[in-house]
């Protein structure tokens, strides 16, 4: 069995650190009460958007051409802030990657405009080597290096994210990217 994979929906940049905080804490609730799921968090999806347009599915390409659709279910969170989904593929179809969810979503919802772009925060298991996160986190760039954000990392034991200090221009939140320059520093709680 495949793990289940995951994306939250997040109103804006000034609610990362909120949503993020929250998430940690549901995701290890989680983790702690069913030790066996297998939940892969795939990313975070910025944008003001989703809170009056919640799709019921996302289609996606992969670079080698395969695809498919993958229904939104399970959806809880805060509301109007953030939302966890699943996202449900059919029997026998393989779960979208975080660049076919990220074309998916931009497919899905676009920017809003020039001046409310939306966002994708990638999320990595800290058991993924780094040198296999950096690789990835170049292709998404080379997809939509202007939709990028600095990536989360989660702890595979716990549950629990490691957050960046999140940073502000604009009313967007743009942090060190593999585009922008150096490793993100997780903030201390």
């Amino acid at each position: 069995m495949s793990a289940a994979r995951l994306l939250v929906l997040v109103r804006g940049a000034a609610d990362l650190p909120r949503a993020c905080d929250d998430l940690s804490e549901l995701l290890a609730f989680r983790r702690r009460h069913d030790a066996a799921a297998q939940e892969t968090l795939l990313g975070l999806w910025v944008d003001p958007g989703w809170v009056e347009h919640i799709p019921h599915e996302l289609r996606w390409r992969e670079t080698d051409g395969t695809g498919g659709t993958a229904c939104l279910h399970e959806a809880t969170g805060i509301d109007g802030i953030w939302m966890l989904c699943r996202l449900d593929v059919p029997d026998g179809v393989q779960p979208p990657s975080r660049q076919g969810l990220l074309t998916s979503l931009v497919a899905a919802f676009g920017p809003v405009s020039a001046e409310l772009l939306p966002g994708f925060v990638p999320v990595f298991g800290l058991d993924v080597p780094a040198g296999e996160a950096q690789a990835e986190l170049q292709r998404l760039a080379d997809l939509h290096a202007d939709l990028m954000l600095a990536p989360l990392h989660q702890d595979p034991g716990s549950g629990r994210l490691e957050t960046p200090a999140f940073e502000t221009r604009a009313g967007l939140t743009r942090t060190q990217s593999p585009r922008r320059g150096g490793p993100v520093q997780p903030c201390l709680h």
